[in-house]
């Protein structure tokens, strides 16, 4: 009995010790964009939470609170409303405060809010350039724990400076509610600041999240795919079981399923034709989508998707049109760059290609032979040129229909380039995903 008082009387002890903090929203006292206070608030939070004997209630539990409490994110909360709102988050301390900015200087004020008395029980005030927030966030970091006796030791490090563009994108993505563009936020983030780790490690999680729910979504189709081919082994059901399978498969762009269950099943016609086409041009097979085309205009007229299939072959014809009207056009570029030295005339039939829309072999073959012979150059114009190589080999794959290479290119090309490639991603946006 004695040890079991002994306990009670430690457990508030230890709760003391080890405070929950809620970080409220920034106030912005120059009334701008929202990003600054966003990012600091977030690298506020990530370095807090990591910190022993510190625990943080999470950014997006404490905005969800504040939207169903209707409580306007950059309210100073105070008094009664303080004390609701904390409670909620079962939050023993709230973290409150503003910043101003003006041109690349920063200035921070915060203070740490008892939920409970609704006495402030610790405040810090820290101002610098903009490209040091980190340091800036370290310092208000170290100041608040020593104003409120808490134990928890903020690591002395060199903090890298990040460009304010940097900055306000990844403030940006914090704020951003749709997952495409919060990841091309993150990417253009990096691109400015390549050592800011926040946003690189935001968008491996987010990329890590997004290939979870991709698996999930996969299995689950896979499941819906056979249930239908169960389903459609019943002449009674066919037609309508086939109809809806083929419409899952183009959905989700299982180009290479569709093929199969084009090949399976010769009803319901012109539906299949369709889909062919709709496969056959997905797995860049031009010819055979030409093919497949041309067939299902011949034979269905009244098809519902003419139109569509038109609109879709001429685009297919003109692509292959300009790419072999302007190979003579590469021939003679490359023949202009032949006096070149060094880099540029390794450079050459890479560019050159891509100049000249040679989405082939030419540019593979090109781009991968100037990456085997400076790709490991540190000088700034052949590392420029080696990233170039790398994204035309990619294009020029998914455009001849090598996916599992364009992939593993792709796969390369993040690990090494982590603010990625808008090009890149419209890609995989259209490309088969079996």
């Amino acid at each position: 009995m004695r040890a079991f008082v002994a306990l009670l009387c430690f457990l508030p002890a230890v709760a003391s010790a080890s405070p929950t903090l809620a970080i409220m929203p920034l106030h912005d006292l120059s009334a701008g964009r929202p990003s600054v206070g966003a990012a600091l608030r977030e690298t506020l939070t990530v370095d807090l939470g990591h910190t022993p004997g510190v625990h943080v209630v999470e950014r997006e539990v404490i905005d969800r609170v504040l939207r169903e409490q209707s409580v306007d994110p950059g309210r100073v909360l105070e008094g009664v409303l303080g004390v609701r709102v904390g409670t909620l988050l079962g939050a023993s301390h709230l973290v409150t405060g503003a910043y101003q900015r003006e041109k690349d200087r920063l200035r921070v004020t915060a203070r740490v809010v008892d939920v409970a008395t609704g006495a402030i029980v610790g405040t810090a005030k820290v101002d610098g350039s903009l490209d040091r927030l980190l340091e800036l966030e370290d310092q208000l970091s170290v100041a608040l724990l020593a104003s409120t006796g808490w134990k928890g030791a903020i690591p002395k490090r060199t903090r890298p400076r990040v460009a304010p563009r940097s900055i306000e994108r990844y403030g940006d993505a914090v704020l951003e509610p749709d997952v495409g563009k919060k990841k091309a936020l993150l990417a253009e983030s990096i691109a400015q600041t390549p050592q800011f780790s926040y946003a690189v490690d935001a968008l491996a999680a987010l990329e890590g999240r997004l290939g979870t729910y991709e698996v999930a979504h996969a299995v689950t189709l896979t499941a819906r795919e056979q249930a239908l081919l169960d389903a459609a082994k019943d002449s009674r059901q066919r037609v309508a079981k086939v109809t809806e399978l083929l419409a899952l498969q183009k959905a989700a762009r299982r180009y290479h399923a569709l093929l199969a269950t084009c090949d399976a099943f010769a009803a319901p016609a012109e539906p299949i034709a369709y889909h062919r086409f709709v496969a056959l041009d997905g797995l860049r097979l031009i010819d055979e989508a030409l093919a497949a085309g041309e067939a299902l205009l011949k034979s269905y007229p009244d098809s519902p998707h003419f139109a569509e299939v038109g609109k879709r072959l001429r685009e297919v014809a003109d692509v292959k049109r300009t790419q072999l009207s302007r190979r003579s056009d590469y021939e003679h570029d490359l023949a202009k760059k032949a006096a070149a030295k060094g880099m540029e005339h390794d450079f050459a039939p890479c560019i050159v290609a891509r100049w000249n829309r040679q989405y082939s072999a030419l540019m593979v073959d090109g781009c991968r032979a100037y990456i085997a012979a400076q790709g490991s150059s540190t000088e700034p114009l052949a590392k420029e040129h080696a990233r170039h190589a790398r994204l035309f080999t990619i294009l020029a794959l998914g455009e001849l229909g090598r996916f599992d290479e364009a992939r593993h290119a792709i796969a390369e090309f993040r690990a090494r380039y982590p603010e990625g490639d808008a090009e890149i991603d419209e890609k995989l946006a259209i490309w088969p995903t079996d």
